[in-house]
């Protein structure tokens, strides 16, 4: 039987699962809330990033091994979901034939189609 949290979890222990989530969770969420500035968004982030992590415990080695993958994921998740939020459309959108992309306040710098 092992006797770390993550082979617990590994094993299929929900206490350990949990253990690991509270030992992890302010961390993730931190992360996740400094890089949306939203509340609810955070909490999801959070929540999808530990699924995620829960799901792949038999590709981890070890304890340090699980924090170092999960803050990895973390950061990854949370940089793909502000990339989102700041390019909804994809960063492939072209602008239209009556559109044009400008910096608020900076004429000099837009960017007008010919």
């Amino acid at each position: 039987m092992a006797t770390t949290l993550w082979g617990r979890a590994k094993e299929g222990e929900r206490q350990a699962f949990f253990a690991l989530f509270q030992a992890h969770a302010r961390r993730v969420y931190s992360l996740s809330l400094r890089a949306t500035g939203d509340v609810i968004a955070a909490e999801n982030l959070t929540r999808d990033i530990f699924m995620e992590a829960f799901t792949c415990l038999d590709t981890i080695g070890d304890d340090s091994a699980f924090a170092a993958s999960l803050y990895c994921r973390a950061a990854k998740k949370v940089l793909a979901n502000r990339a989102k939020r700041r390019y909804p459309q994809g960063f492939g959108h072209q602008p239209g034939p009556h559109q044009h992309l400008s910096l608020v306040g900076r004429a000099e710098l837009a960017i007008h189609p010919e």
